[in-house]
């Protein structure tokens, strides 16, 4: 995150940014080994958006 979100709200923004892919706010936790090659896919473009 590029400073985009003050902390109380990085949790919010991160849960928005990954409903935006189609995916759950709780894959924030996970770790890349524990997703899909298609929820990688997903996620790599929210991963890199200022």
């Amino acid at each position: 995150m590029h400073r985009t979100a003050a902390r109380p709200d990085l949790a919010d923004h991160v849960a928005e940014l990954l409903q935006h892919v189609g995916l759950e706010a709780d894959f924030a936790g996970r770790c890349p080994h524990e997703l899909s090659g298609g929820q990688r896919l997903a996620v790599a473009p929210t991963v890199s958006a200022p």
